[in-house]
């Protein structure tokens, strides 16, 4: 199992096509580790899906609707902060084992940056051994 927090989903799947976990999900891995990497994205994107749906909640929730958007005033933001970073705050598990350090970076077609690294670092074991050793 993989154990983040949806803050950190958040950040890792990102809002564009070139997301660190994409980007992470698209090197060529061995096919054992690609297949059970492909269930943890897709529980990944359902986990993103369910935490922007209530992201849309609180919004709804503490904001007021102006010119065809929902602005939270700033009577409702201490509030509205408070719910949403409990919600980055939980703690969540995706299926799956973390991809070994040694399989990303030895990838010479490797599209991942310093800064995507960091973020995926959940995703990541830095120890150099298979939980299932």
């Amino acid at each position: 199992m993989i154990k983040l927090t949806v803050g950190q989903l958040l950040e890792a799947m990102g809002t564009q096509e070139k997301s660190p976990l994409r980007k992470l999900a698209a090197l060529d891995l061995p096919v054992r580790t690609s297949w059970e990497f492909s269930e943890t994205i897709l529980e990944a994107q359902e986990q993103t899906k369910r935490a922007q749906e209530l992201q849309q909640k609180l919004f709804v929730k503490y904001g007021e609707r102006k010119e065809d958007k929902l602005i939270v005033p700033q009577a409702n933001m201490e509030a509205f902060l408070k719910d949403v970073n409990e919600m980055t705050a939980t703690e969540i598990e995706l299926p799956g084992n973390l991809i070994l350090k040694s399989l990303i970076l030895k990838k010479e077609t490797n599209e991942l940056s310093g800064a995507d690294l960091v973020v995926l670092r959940p995703f990541i074991n830095t120890e150099e051994t298979n939980p299932k050793e």
